[in-house]
């Protein structure tokens, strides 16, 4: 995994598209893979269920639901606070 991750750094690749990256990984191969990211140039879309890969490695976060996409320019546990809120003033 480590040296698949560093042979895509080096491609010079501007976009990297990530479905669950973190699944199945040790804690070791979450670091060296968020350290990777972190120095990544380009745009990075990832989905995930791992809330702190996604609060510690990207500053924006968007929101897919009942067909419209929403912006928020925050990490992931501060865009699921407000986005839970917005739905509690709705009700």
């Amino acid at each position: 995994m480590r040296l698949r991750l560093a042979q895509l750094m080096h491609q010079h690749h501007n976009l990297l598209i990530l479905d669950e990256p973190t699944n199945h990984l040790d804690l070791e191969a979450k670091e060296v893979m968020e350290e990777a990211l972190s120095e990544f140039p380009g745009t990075i879309i990832a989905v995930s269920h791992d809330r702190y890969f996604l609060d510690k490695l990207f500053p924006v976060t968007y929101w897919l639901k009942h067909e419209t996409i929403e912006r928020f320019d925050e990490g992931y546990s501060t865009a699921r606070e407000k986005s839970m809120n917005s739905l509690k003033q709705i009700e």
